[in-house]
């Protein structure tokens, strides 16, 4: 059963050009518009983390990739932000393969690398060729556009000073990706569209972390998409966090959850923020968009309904 039409409560907002938002008390639920107003649909997931360490890592992005469909049919493209694999292997890109041919999924796959397709302790220059020898690319980092839409993916080039290979976490960006990155944006950012930025760490965990903020935040109707931290997207029944959804560094972040394992916050009597690893649970986004606005919205693919919490129209502010 198609499930694309979240409730709605009786309080009512306007987005942008006329899109109904109904308010909660932590944020808004957005509805599906008309079908037929819709430029674009993707399916958004991060940290799949396929292998044969974990053979449950398979069947559990077929059944996110399932009820993605189910919930939010008709997508344009698959958008999968880095770890692909847990360790980068060369047998691991080939599982990766098989699980996306036997998933029901939209006809494009668009992929970003991850700090885990550098965790197998080889070369750096094999393991970054692996990922790139896989997604038919020369670069990790790279531009494309989809039915007018810009995507720009940024991507690790290796691993940082003072970080391992089997543990490391943060981005390495060059002065010359982010030279391009910059160039980019200047070229196919405006006013009247959105530009998707995906990148599988969010700023904070980059060797460059202000300049890539600064630059995200000088082009119009950016939207960033990361993931790399897996965090439940029910965090924000406890209250906005605009580290995983927000505009408040200027401009849009959006954390894609994972399809593995779920770290899920809590808060305690005196505030203290703990964190529960959830092994079963597994989540996505689905990401449409209109002439006015971005509708982004939280799936949680384990209990197959919408996280309406985890949903928002991010207006396309035409400046």
């Amino acid at each position: 059963m198609c499930k694309e039409s979240p409730a709605l409560s009786r309080r009512a907002l306007l987005v942008g050009g006329g899109a109904a938002v109904a308010a909660t008390a932590f944020g808004p639920v957005v509805p599906a518009y008309a079908h037929d107003k819709r430029k674009l649909r993707l399916h958004v997931l991060s940290d799949v983390h396929i292998s044969d360490l974990y053979p449950v890592a398979m069947s559990d992005m077929r059944d996110s990739l399932a009820d993605l469909d189910d919930a939010a049919p008709k997508a344009d493209a698959l958008v999968i932000i880095g770890d692909l694999t847990e360790l980068g292997k060369q047998h691991h890109y080939p599982l990766l393969d098989l699980t996306l041919k036997t998933s029901v999924r939209p006809p494009r796959t668009y992929l970003a690398i991850g700090n885990h397709e550098y965790h197998g302790n080889e070369p750096v220059d094999l393991m970054r060729q692996r990922f790139l020898d896989y997604a038919g690319r020369d670069s990790v980092y790279y531009a494309t556009s989809l039915k007018g839409i810009p995507f720009v993916f940024l991507g690790s080039e290796g691993i940082p000073t003072g970080e391992t290979s089997g543990g490391t976490v943060t981005a390495l960006l060059s002065d010359a990706q982010l030279d391009w990155f910059e160039r980019t944006l200047k070229t196919v950012a405006r006013p009247d569209r959105p530009t998707f930025v995906f990148l599988h760490q969010p700023p904070e965990i980059t060797t460059q972390r202000d300049r890539l903020a600064a630059i995200l935040r000088s082009a119009p109707n950016v939207v960033f998409f990361y993931g790399h931290l897996h965090t439940d997207l029910n965090w924000f029944a406890a209250g906005p966090d605009p580290s995983l959804l927000g505009n408040d560094e200027g401009y849009w972040r959006v954390q894609a959850p994972a399809t593995t394992y779920i770290n899920q916050k809590t808060r305690d009597a005196n505030g203290t923020v703990g964190t529960l690893f959830q092994a079963d649970w597994k989540q996505g986004l689905v990401v449409d968009v209109y002439d006015d606005s971005v509708v982004v919205r939280g799936r949680d693919t384990y209990q197959r309904e919408w996280i309406e919490t985890f949903q928002v129209a991010i207006p396309v502010a035409r400046r």
